[in-house]
């Protein structure tokens, strides 16, 4: 039995640029700068959260340490500039085209992202601004307050596009993104490769994938 899909809904980072790259990458360049070790699985855990969450979740990793912290994100922020400046920032692999599959659909398109209005803009003018014309509505963590992992972000962009969650399709690669995604009712995909979705994630996401060209499939394999 297939879904009746009436709208898609992307996250941006990690979906539709190849940002969180960007991010592990600058860690690293401020971790060996402040000379301090971190494994894999503690940077991962920043992916899909607001600024606002990551500076706690440093704040504890450096005991409380207010000023630490705020050397350790202004340094990480810079690395990311400087990485940003001398590469540029790439779509994800497979993106395009299963960007021009959904748009061949005819169903309207929505964008939810937890960055703000002026990096999402930005980040698109570094590859292709005019793709900020196919979507339907935009919800930035602008337009929130609550973000995610809550529901609302995903919410408002589905009473903005006028359909019901169970009509609607997320693509979201964070586990915060994903929950929040499930809460508001949608059909959620999770793209992610280095990351194992927990068992209560898991079992309510409609498909887990490493790669768009699997999602373009699945996604006319059922109901696109």
């Amino acid at each position: 039995m297939t879904t009746t899909i009436n709208a898609v809904i992307f996250d941006m980072d990690g979906v539709i640029f190849d940002s969180e790259k960007v991010y592990y990458d600058a860690f690293f360049l401020a971790a060996d700068k402040h000379e301090i070790e971190a494994d894999d699985a503690f940077v991962h855990g920043f992916v899909g959260k607001p600024a606002s969450d990551c500076q706690q979740m440093l704040q504890a990793f450096f005991n409380n340490d207010f000023a630490k912290t705020r050397r350790f994100f202004r340094d990480w922020g810079e690395a990311r500039w400087h990485i940003l400046s001398e590469h540029g920032l790439d779509f994800k692999d497979g993106f395009i085209a299963l960007f021009e599959a959904v748009k061949a659909s005819g169903h309207p398109i929505g964008l939810v992202t937890s960055a703000n209005y002026l990096d999402m803009r930005e980040n698109f003018e570094r590859n292709n601004a005019e793709l900020l014309n196919d979507f339907a509505h935009i919800i930035t963590i602008d337009d929130v307050k609550h973000p995610k992992p809550h529901p609302q972000p995903y919410n408002m962009m589905m009473r903005q596009l006028g359909q019901q969650p169970e009509q609607c399709v997320v693509i979201e690669d964070s586990f915060p993104g994903a929950t929040a995604a499930v809460a508001a009712g949608a059909n959620t995909i999770l793209i992610n490769a280095y990351q194992t979705p927990p068992p209560a994630l898991a079992e309510k996401l409609w498909y887990h994938t490493d790669h768009h060209d699997n999602i373009r499939d699945f996604l006319q394999a059922n109901g696109l």
